[in-house]
């Protein structure tokens, strides 16, 4: 499945105050609950930052999109995988497109 994920305030190094700012297009896969041996629901089973872009500074900067070879894109991408919350927005967005039987 694919989503956009919104990039809000994320601390790009832990313990810094080094935030990032934009959106993630994200794919995700989901595999089916397995409850013989206790998943009891579907989760994510694969995960991928497919694009990044930043937000502008200001109205009249209009932010740029990043290449995958960027320094930045790289450390971006790490970040949001050291975060829970994009693990839990894949979640929240499988719920909404699907019923929770698969």
């Amino acid at each position: 499945m694919n989503m956009e994920y919104t990039i809000n305030e994320l601390a790009l190094l832990p313990g810094c105050a080094c935030y990032a700012y934009g959106v993630a297009d994200v794919e995700y896969t989901i595999a089916p609950a397995e409850p013989d041996v206790g998943i009891m629901r579907p989760y994510i089973d694969e995960l991928w930052i497919t694009g990044i872009a930043l937000d502008g500074i200001d109205m009249s900067d209009p932010g740029r999109q990043l290449d995958s070879t960027e320094p930045l894109y790289k450390l971006i991408e790490a970040a949001l995988f050291r975060d829970d919350a994009l693990s839990h927005a894949c979640l929240e967005h499988y719920g909404e497109q699907k019923s929770w039987d698969v």
